[in-house]
């Protein structure tokens, strides 16, 4: 054969590799802001600063955790964490 594909698949234009080389591109380019949306880091690190930031006490907080109103984690140091999409306002 004089350089045609061994493969029975549609033909590869050069229409087509522009869209894959361009796709692989963005996705790369991409790809530490998407990491970010599917794993967001807390917006903040204790009780006290989702108090502040959601404009009430730390004792409203601390009784929205416990009704399970506001998702929260304990840290290492025994914080809380918060993840960011539930104290953004």
């Amino acid at each position: 054969m004089n350089g045609a594909r061994a493969s029975s698949g549609p033909p590869i234009t050069l229409e087509t590799v522009i869209e894959a080389v361009a796709a692989k591109a963005v996705q790369q380019a991409l790809a530490p802001y998407i990491r970010r949306l599917v794993d967001p880091e807390p917006l903040v690190d204790s009780v006290r600063e989702a108090a502040h930031v959601l404009g009430t006490s730390q004792t409203t907080v601390r009784r929205l955790i416990d009704d399970g109103v506001l998702p929260s984690s304990r840290t290492w140091a025994s914080e809380w964490s918060f993840p960011a999409s539930q104290s953004k306002g």
